[in-house]
């Protein structure tokens, strides 16, 4: 899917990394983390597991901030078209993701 030159149809590529970020990395770093609980004597899986739960905080606590200041104030996504951060965006199953220039 490549970029949409309207402004109503321009997709937030920061927005998707994200996204598809946090819905991959779970699938791969929470097994690490159990693979290093339960093999606690290979070293090779006691490193994964050190480098995975930093990561897994790491998302957790930039994902709690996103939030927070997505809900509170008056933070917006840019549109990647036009530039404007007045802006709309929202997901369903029929539409897919999408932003819209207000």
């Amino acid at each position: 899917m490549g970029r949409v030159a309207a402004c109503g149809n321009a997709p937030n590529e920061m927005y998707k990394t994200w996204h598809y970020l946090v819905r991959i990395s779970p699938w791969i770093l929470f097994p690490l983390v159990l693979a290093g609980i339960v093999f606690h004597q290979n070293p090779v899986l006691a490193a994964a597991q050190g480098l995975a739960v930093p990561a897994i905080v790491a998302l957790g606590l930039t994902g709690a901030v996103l939030a927070l200041l997505l809900l509170f104030t008056r933070f917006r996504l840019r549109c990647p078209a036009c530039l404007k951060r007045d802006t709309q965006f929202g997901a369903s199953k029929p539409d897919g993701m999408w932003l819209k220039s207000l």
